[in-house]
């Protein structure tokens, strides 16, 4: 059985406010949102930020916001909350304990504090903060990990970092966001003091820690969100390679059938919507990236006040500023590298895009010049057809009267042909020919006078 004395379980955590262009509805979800966490005889004062000066800290409750104490388990539970904008983050701090402060208790109350706000949660991070006072000859780290384990079951006593201030001993236990997840889910900060005079210095850090760990979870939400980021842009690339593949294996040949158009222009729409996702999606990237480099200035100013709080003496404070580090090396050099990866996507998407306009934009003038070429025929044909049949039908009608009267003898004399009706024949089938001669003749002449007229516009 492990005792411990004066234990406090705190609780920092943040959520999104919106950025500069979201819309008022979307900060109102968001206000909803956050101040679900609270009691109902405890809300934030949202009014307070349109009078405010500064959002850059803005508390948005009384310094300390105090609900009755909660009986659990024969345990006496008072707690805070506090509310604070900062900038564009809400972040809440919760603190409980226990009344008793002088006797020692059994790691196992820690459960009893922590289960009244396991439901508060915050899109942004969130950190579970304990202290308490060891009992003299107790081991701080074997004491750390058996408070770990009790109070947060199924997690594991891992990526520990440790360091120490106000003669105190501190460990940092960070386990990575489970597959899915955007956030880190798991933060937990375990201090050990060797006696309540070294705790009563832990309150003087407050304001600067809710500071500090708003800035670090805002550097792991914004990492964590240029991980989507790159997925996104990952698949949109490998989309526009299948595409290119896809056009170069169908669309090789000199003309293109109806359908054929139809489908690229089909492709063309799609990657055009894929264009602007595309973008965002850069635009996204080098966004978060400059919201970590922001943070982590900020982190960094807030890792020196901690330091000039504590002061000199026997104090390590490089778990926080291995922090700096890892984002430095780790995530801002990523972010970098994916960006210069992915950003030839970009190119090849607008060339992509500008291919297949052009093949659409030549195949669907080739076609309507083979229409118009087509029109164009058909209407020489009808032209040069009416200017025969026209010129036919009128010699045939100016002449006939003329045949009729020729095939036609006389009722007063007598004839001297021997088969007049055969000779008529003949006569009417040689007129009959001859118009036609003459019809075919100015058809002709059409013809020829129109190309010659219109040479360029000719297949």
């Amino acid at each position: 059985m492990t005792d411990i004395i004066d234990p406090t379980l705190d609780l920092f955590l943040y959520h999104k406010r919106g950025a500069g262009g979201d819309e008022e509805t979307e900060i109102a979800k968001n206000q909803a949102n956050f101040a679900a966490n609270f009691p109902d005889n405890v809300k934030p004062d949202f009014t307070k930020e349109s009078t405010a000066e500064s959002t850059e800290y803005l508390p948005l409750l009384k310094p300390s916001s105090t609900i009755p104490d909660i009986e659990d388990n024969g345990y006496k539970i008072p707690a805070d909350y506090y509310a604070v904008l900062l900038a564009d983050t809400y972040g809440l701090f919760y603190t409980s304990c226990l009344t008793d402060d002088t006797t020692p208790q059994d790691i196992s109350c820690l459960q009893n504090l922590k289960k009244q706000v396991t439901d508060k949660s915050g899109d942004i991070g969130k950190t579970w903060m304990i202290s308490a006072c060891l009992q003299t000859g107790d081991n701080a780290e074997t004491v750390a990990k058996d408070i770990y384990e009790k109070t947060f079951p199924g997690m594991r006593w891992q990526n520990k970092q440790d360091g120490k201030f106000f003669n105190a001993d501190i460990f940092e236990i960070s386990q990575p966001p489970t597959a899915g997840k955007s956030r880190e889910e798991s933060h937990v900060l375990i201090i050990l003091f060797p006696t309540a005079e070294d705790k009563a210095k832990l309150g003087k850090l407050t304001k600067t820690l809710i500071k500090l760990l708003c800035y670090r979870h805002k550097i792991i939400w914004s990492y964590q969100q240029t991980r989507e980021c790159k997925h996104e842009l990952q698949k949109v690339y490998q989309s526009i390679r299948n595409t290119i593949e896809g056009i170069r294996g169908k669309f090789n040949t000199n003309e293109l059938t109806h359908d054929q158009l139809n489908e690229l222009e089909k492709i063309l729409k799609t990657n055009l919507a894929n264009l602007y996702d595309y973008g965002n999606q850069l635009n996204s990237l080098e966004m978060y990236k400059q919201t970590i480099e922001v943070n982590l200035n900020n982190y960094k100013l807030a890792v020196k006040t901690v330091s000039d709080k504590v002061g000199v003496g026997q104090n390590n404070l490089k778990f926080l500023e291995d922090f700096s580090e890892l984002t430095e090396k780790k995530y801002s050099q990523q972010i970098d590298k994916d960006y210069a990866s992915l950003s030839p996507g970009l190119r090849l998407l607008e060339n992509l895009i500008n291919t297949i306009r052009g093949i659409v934009e030549i195949e669907q003038t080739q076609i309507n010049s083979r229409i118009e070429t087509q029109n164009r025929n058909f209407q020489n044909l009808v032209a040069v057809a009416g200017v025969g049949i026209s010129t036919a039908s009128l010699t045939a009608t100016g002449i006939a009267p003329l045949i009729q009267q020729i095939t036609t003898p006389p009722t007063n004399q007598p004839t001297k042909i021997t088969n007049p009706s055969n000779q008529a024949l003949s006569i009417w089938i040689g007129f009959f020919i001859l118009c036609l001669l003459f019809g075919g003749f100015c058809a002709g002449f059409t013809y020829w006078w129109r190309t010659r007229n219109n040479p360029k516009k000719q297949p």
